[in-house]
């Protein structure tokens, strides 16, 4: 396992849309600042407005990562040597969960340099940010680990535009759930980045969080049980 996840970090700190996807989550950062300071908003849609845009990044990373080692036959390699599938897949979901968290810290850290700067701190409750921040971390890593199932399930060409599509998707499906007129969609929304936008406030505390936590690890449980026996 351990040489597993050398490999995998080895592999994307070497690969170069790995950088680009930093530079993009900084970039995004210092974007959205300025757009929201144009519109007379606060930091709070700084932080938050990332739940719409950087599950595509994520999502992005996901394809272009795991395609090659498929089309490369690398998968088939480590299963000849000896590493067991549930190996292979943990390598993964650690490996990407971590970048997924490298671009989010990077996205706070300029959006608080930048945003903060600009639009000021007034009003800003700590324990609601903490709170806030921590229910993203998870909400993107079960992103994560729903963009690696459908990279295992199709892969190939068609992998990175699948990942996309879905996130895409996931986008009105979260809109749809913020409504509450229908429950099913309603739990949904609380497992997905995008249906949390208008619901993470950095000046109050979020509506039940914890509920929020249970929904969004419940799912990502789920998603890495059919990922290891699909």
């Amino acid at each position: 396992m351990k040489n597993l996840l050398n490999a995998c970090f080895a592999r994307i700190f070497k690969s170069k849309i790995f950088y680009i996807g930093l530079i993009s989550s900084l970039s995004l950062s210092v974007i959205i600042s300025f757009f929201v300071n144009s519109s007379s908003g606060n930091i709070s849609t700084v932080v938050t407005l990332t739940l719409m845009i950087l599950p595509m990044i994520i999502a992005a990373f996901v394809g272009l990562c795991i395609d090659p080692e498929f089309s490369h036959g690398t998968i088939r390699n480590k299963l000849i040597v000896g590493h067991k599938r549930e190996q292979i897949y943990l390598a993964f979901l650690i490996s990407l969960s971590a970048v997924s968290l490298i671009y989010y810290a990077v996205y706070l850290l300029g959006a608080f340099t930048v945003g903060l700067g600009i639009l000021g701190i007034k009003g800003l409750s700590l324990k609601a940010t903490i709170t806030v921040i921590v229910l993203m971390a998870i909400l993107y890593i079960t992103s994560t680990a729903i963009s690696l199932l459908i990279c295992i399930i199709i892969h190939g060409g068609k992998c990175l535009a699948l990942v996309l599509i879905f996130q895409y998707a996931m986008l009105f499906v979260g809109v749809l759930g913020e409504s509450g007129d229908n429950k099913i969609l309603s739990i949904f929304a609380r497992c997905i980045p995008q249906g949390q936008f208008s619901l993470l406030d950095l000046y109050t505390m979020p509506d039940k969080p914890l509920f929020t936590a249970i929904c969004s690890i419940s799912l990502f449980v789920v998603v890495t049980m059919l990922s290891i026996y699909s």
